[in-house]
């Protein structure tokens, strides 16, 4: 079945195809899979293993020095990653080189503040009230700014970028009802940027059952790889989360187990508002 929505930018127009989870000829696009191992680029993070606690510092070295040869012959592709969290700060940006399995390279990164009225609408849509079709269009376009921002602080052309990953931003997840909804128009920010964009990265999992949240798990068990195994990564966003990555190969379903651990930011943000 489909991760997720595609919207296709090229120089003869500009298409989205919204995929449901119960079409099976849907073939992933490419670099799709890449695209659910970004969104905890910026994220400082505490990986806890039997040996001690380990800085991010140290694990991208690591990572590096691991990878070196396989970078030789392994160009892989740059994509764009996208976030925005329970939070409600901001919207974060990467840019990663990755083969859909390993990072060879992590690019410019960049975090924007919503301003004080996009915050608040934001927060006056959960649920799914509101006038969500607005802020909608308001979220993407400001999403679209921000990838201007990274390409140019990157001095790279859209050409450059194979894929964008945009998560959107969650106003109702019920994966115990089968619902979670992430606003953000895929469409809308492929023909904005010119890029193609990979969207709606929740909606399968939590059709098949699952719970749809932790995405980052992946993205951690590839930095993770070269490291002394198990380790465990803690999150702590809007919702806190743990992964917890097993000494086996990374390949079985197994060896890679996560999940949220409860509220995390959101109630400080919720407090601080009153």
């Amino acid at each position: 079945g489909p991760v997720c929505s595609w919207g296709a930018a090229s120089g003869g127009g500009r298409r989205h195809l919204a995929q449901s989870a119960a079409q099976d000829n849907f073939t992933r696009p490419p670099a799709a899979a890449a695209l659910l191992t970004l969104f905890d680029l910026l994220v400082t993070f505490a990986v806890i293993s039997w040996g001690g606690i380990v800085d991010e510092g140290r694990i991208r070295d690591r990572f590096s020095m691991v990878n070196a040869a396989a970078e030789k012959n392994r160009a892989g592709d740059w994509a764009l990653g996208l976030m925005s969290g329970t939070s409600l700060d901001g919207i974060d940006a990467a840019l990663i080189r990755s083969d859909g399995a390993a990072v060879f390279e992590a690019g410019a990164f960049l975090s924007r503040p919503y301003d004080s009225g996009l915050r608040a609408r934001l927060r006056s849509v959960l649920g799914g009230k509101g006038p969500v079709e607005e802020v909608t269009r308001e979220l993407t376009l400001r999403h679209g700014e921000v990838v201007r921002e990274l390409l140019a602080a990157a001095q790279m052309a859209p050409e450059a970028v194979r894929v964008i990953g945009f998560h959107g931003h969650t106003i109702l997840h019920r994966p115990q009802e089968g619902r979670t909804w992430q606003i953000g128009d895929g469409a809308l920010l492929a023909a904005e940027s010119g890029i193609d964009v990979v969207a709606d990265l929740r909606g399968n999992d939590v059709a098949l059952g699952g719970e749809g949240a932790p995405l980052v798990p992946l993205y951690q068990a590839a930095l993770a790889a070269p490291l002394e195994r198990p380790v465990a990564v803690v999150n702590i966003g809007g919702v806190a989360n743990v992964t917890w990555i097993g000494a086996g190969a990374l390949d079985r379903e197994d060896q890679v187990l996560a999940f949220d651990t409860g509220p995390g930011n959101a109630l400080i943000n919720d407090w601080v508002e009153r």
